[in-house]
């Protein structure tokens, strides 16, 4: 397994553990950085207040997505490969 290789883990599921890790602090940051978009204060928050609900919805959606059902299929491929 090359991914298990290159990040110097013994397991498939560590692998998986440490790339979850590292991918969910970035996209963690990124919600918390759009959080006081969607409070609607100042001048133009009309404007950009949905702009900042649609964009915290799309990243969780793509959070749940990669934190969950990436790792879980690629557990499945690689318990079957071997």
């Amino acid at each position: 397994m090359a991914i298990v290789q290159r990040l110097n883990v013994s397991s498939v599921m560590s692998a998986i553990k440490v790339v979850g890790i590292v991918h969910k602090n970035g996209i963690l940051m990124l919600d918390a950085a759009m959080l006081p978009l969607t409070w609607g204060v100042g001048s133009r928050s009309q404007i950009v207040q949905p702009l900042a609900i649609a964009v915290i919805g799309g990243v969780t959606g793509s959070m749940v997505l990669s934190l969950l059902l990436k790792p879980v299929l690629f557990y499945l491929l690689c318990k079957h490969r071997l």
